[in-house]
């Protein structure tokens, strides 16, 4: 791979990763506030026994 391919698949990286990054902070919340919902349900039963 010639030196300009090369510069042009990093950058299309980068800018591919940086896309993704903003799709999992939105989805990272959504996540985080499941496993949060998750996490106090789970509490909420073991502590009915």
């Amino acid at each position: 791979m010639d030196r300009e391919a090369k510069d042009e698949s990093i950058k299309s990286i980068k800018e591919s990763s940086k896309n993704l990054g903003h799709i999992f902070k939105k989805e990272g919340k959504a996540y985080a506030d499941l496993g949060k919902k998750v996490a106090q349900e789970f509490k909420d039963l073991k502590n009915k026994d």
